[in-house]
């Protein structure tokens, strides 16, 4: 197996398909697993293919889980308390390292044949491969990892009394600490795509769908090009590209030509888990479920009228998290779930009051993003666009709303959720009117009027099916006057978020 992996490796050219390269270095690696000195020398080498291609997070690792593999091998040899206490030290890092664990005792023999005594074995040894772990994770923006990393290394220099060391040590922390606080939601990590492979021609990867680890700001059709250039290139007329995300039959294509379907996925967490999960880091460290939404219709389409859209959210799991030695993870596991209208319509609203938090939440340096808060404005309630959210509540929410046959507390759960969404909506787009009243200019005078018509009307229009009685009628009495600072509008609204009628 590591024999024809390493002809395979070397057939591959390194401009063309690097992913398959480091899968096959990362193959080669893992049959080493018994000799722990040429593991590292894999392990290194995977790093400089990751450099070489920019993946610097990636090459990080690969160095994490060398210095792992040698901690894991020195504890058993001469423990030092210096020195990381085995893998297990390593876990906060990144909790895949686990796998460089010794647990056997007829494969850990590190004092037989000389298999542990290589230069890389030691207190030097470790060091530096920690220091080029965190150098790297610096250039990826993986700040709190390279706080990590530093725990580590300050406890070996510590020891030694390496005070200078230290010193620079502290000084790259103050360094990653300040760019954790001005860069906030700027900071980027990576862009996750599905790619699927289908038919005989791709062998091993015949029916397997990955998870492929792009650079930031990596867009879809960029991956695509590129992954259809260089599979008409090995494959010629044989390859076809499937450019939608809907099912594919494996009965249904030619197995004897070659597929690749490509989806812009993104990573899933459960609602417990988006509490903790607060920051791009959070949200990029230690991932291995994602997600892609199919909208479809019961005619046939993709899209339609809001009481006929339906969306079927897929959410798959990777063998092992991302940030990990490869850039790209097999999918071990595949849940689907439908989404009914009134649930996809609670989605929409929801990422709209998400859009205008993140907005109306002033950055690092105190001030709000106008131009991108004008934006939402005019997306919410210009004269062209409010139809959405109106129809939105008309459908759901109306007179005439379409009901299920059953009635249970499921159904009254989503209409409870979407009305508070609704509210939720009127009282961002006054905040955000307010907002934009304390810095336009005379000449936006005009504009700030027109919006807060807008609203008016808006409000009038969808007050009947969102608020009870008692509060409609305060709603009323509000809107006879035009809108002011001292947020009676947003007032009358917070009244009314207790109730559900």
């Amino acid at each position: 197996m590591i024999m024809r992996d390493t002809v395979r490796m070397n057939e591959v050219k390194q401009d063309k398909d690097s992913a398959m390269r480091i899968d096959l270095m990362y193959r080669i690696a893992k049959g080493y697993q018994n000799s722990p000195a040429l593991r590292i020398t894999w392990l290194k080498s995977m790093a400089k293919e990751h450099n070489e291609n920019d993946q610097k997070c990636e090459a990080a690792m690969c160095y994490i889980h060398a210095a792992a593999l040698i901690s894991e091998y020195m504890y058993i040899m001469e423990h030092q308390p210096s020195l990381p206490q085995g893998c297990i030290a390593f876990a906060q890092i990144s909790p895949n390292v686990l796998q460089e664990c010794a647990v056997m005792d007829d494969v850990l023999k590190p004092d037989e044949d000389g298999m542990c005594t290589g230069g890389e074995f030691s207190e030097k040894g470790i060091t530096n491969l920690l220091r080029q772990s965190a150098d790297l994770l610096m250039d990826s923006n993986m700040y709190e990892s390279v706080d990590k990393v530093y725990v580590l290394l300050s406890k070996i220099y510590q020891s030694k009394r390496h005070n200078y060391y230290l010193s620079g040590l502290h000084k790259n922390l103050h360094i990653a600490y300040d760019k954790m606080h001005t860069m906030g939601k700027k900071r980027q990590m990576g862009c996750y795509f599905r790619v699927a492979f289908y038919g005989e021609k791709f062998n091993d990867l015949n029916g397997v769908t990955m998870i492929y680890k792009e650079k930031p700001f990596t867009k879809l059709p960029e991956i695509a090009h590129r992954l259809q250039n260089m599979y008409y290139e090995q494959f010629g007329d044989d390859f076809e590209f499937i450019s939608d995300s809907k099912r594919i039959d494996p009965e249904t294509i030619d197995p004897y030509r070659a597929y690749v379907q490509v989806t812009y996925v993104e990573p899933y967490f459960e609602n417990y888990e988006k509490k903790y999960r607060k920051d791009e880091f959070e949200y990029s460290y230690n991932v291995d479920r994602f997600y892609y939404s199919t909208p479809f219709t019961h005619a046939g389409s993709a899209h339609g009228a809001v009481g006929e859209q339906f969306k079927r959210v897929t959410v798959l799991t990777t063998e092992f998290s991302f940030p990990y030695v490869k850039n790209r993870l097999q999918v071990v596991d595949i849940k689907e779930r439908v989404m009914t209208p009134i649930e996809v319509a609670t989605e929409d609203m929801m990422r709209k009051n998400d859009e205008f938090d993140e907005v109306l939440r002033s950055g690092p340096d105190g001030k709000v993003d106008i131009k991108m808060l004008q934006m939402l404005i005019q997306g919410a309630i210009g004269t062209t666009v409010n139809q959405g959210p109106l129809e939105i509540i008309q459908t759901f929410l109306g007179e005439h709303a379409k009901k299920p046959d059953v009635q249970d507390d499921k159904y009254f759960r989503y209409r409870n959720r979407l009305k508070f969404q609704c509210k939720t909506f009127l009282s961002n787009i006054k905040a955000a009117l307010n907002e934009n009243r304390n810095v336009i200019g005379t000449f936006q005078e005009d504009y700030q009027r027109e919006m807060e018509e807008n609203l008016k009307k808006f409000k009038l229009a969808v007050s009947p099916f969102i608020f009870n009685r008692q509060t409609q009628l305060e709603v009323n009495r509000s809107f006879n006057k035009a809108l002011d600072p001292d947020n009676s509008l947003s007032r009358t609204m917070s009244y009314d978020y207790g109730h559900t009628g």
